[in-house]
């Protein structure tokens, strides 16, 4: 999939994800087990190219790279995991959501009919999938950390629990849209 990406120019080298890899022609060899994701053979791209479709947005707890390994304590970190920059003040938020929860019509009336805040964040269990905006899908699965640019709704598959991390400014009017809705007083 990635070298039909570079042949149709509809990518480049540059936009290779996690780790350097050396491109010689067409064929690329990964120098890193972190390019490759496991059981689907899909690459990460960066967040900045802003191509959603077909794009990884989360990785696996197993496919980030451990940096503190001590008796007692293992600290993982995926560097370059979306760029925060210019989004202000971050606001940190913990969902709850039972199995068949769509928050596709709590969207309605906002521009596109989507959620237009970025997230970054960590599913400790269930399964969700999100649709973007360009009519892409992924699943997200217990322990991934993921990250969904503006654009993209909400479904649960499986009862969820999960931590976001966003910009306050862009996701606390969504929430507030989502309450009146719902027919909640802010």
């Amino acid at each position: 999939m990635l070298k039909q990406a570079i042949e149709k120019k509809q990518i480049s080298p540059k936009m290779l994800p996690l780790a350097t890899a050396k491109v010689t022609g067409l064929n690329i060899r990964p120098i890193s087990v972190f390019e490759t994701v496991r059981n689907v053979g899909r690459y990460f791209f960066q967040i900045a190219c802003n191509k959603t479709e077909d794009i990884t947005m989360h990785i696996f707890k197993e496919d980030v790279p451990i940096k503190i390994n001590a008796p007692g304590a293992v600290a993982r970190q995926k560097t370059d995991f979306g760029d925060a920059a210019g989004y202000g003040e971050i606001g940190a938020e913990y969902f709850t959501m039972d199995a068949g929860t769509d928050i596709s019509p709590l969207l309605k009336g906002l521009e596109d009919d989507l959620c237009h805040a970025p997230h970054w964040g960590y599913l400790i269990k269930g399964q969700l999938t999100v649709t973007y905006k360009s009519g892409g899908r992924e699943d997200v699965h217990s322990g991934d950390l993921f990250y969904w640019p503006p654009g993209h709704t909400v479904k649960v598959n499986k009862d969820a629990e999960f931590v976001l991390f966003s910009p306050q400014h862009e996701h606390t009017p969504v929430m507030d849209h989502i309450n009146r809705k719902l027919g909640v007083q802010a």
